[in-house]
């Protein structure tokens, strides 16, 4: 038994970004749940909009932007 996969992400996220200071970019891309988009948002609100979100597009909404994500990855993506 455990909490939901969008609780278990939330908890995630936020253990995360509280343990890597100095990193306020979070990336993802458009092809996941809705669901997982809001909670990353709520992350963010919750943290004090001390973050934010990028999400970067799939060029044929069936593929993920692996190569694209990956480009973008710097020392502020947490």
């Amino acid at each position: 038994m455990a909490d939901s996969t969008s609780v278990n992400l939330f908890k995630l996220v936020v253990s995360a970004l509280r343990f890597q200071h100095g990193r306020t970019r979070i990336l993802t891309d458009n092809l996941n749940f809705p669901s997982d988009l809001y909670v990353l948002q709520s992350v963010i609100d919750l943290l004090e909009k001390r973050h934010h979100l990028e999400v970067v597009p799939s060029a044929n909404s069936i593929h993920g932007p692996a190569a694209e994500l990956q480009a973008m990855l710097d020392e502020q993506t947490g």
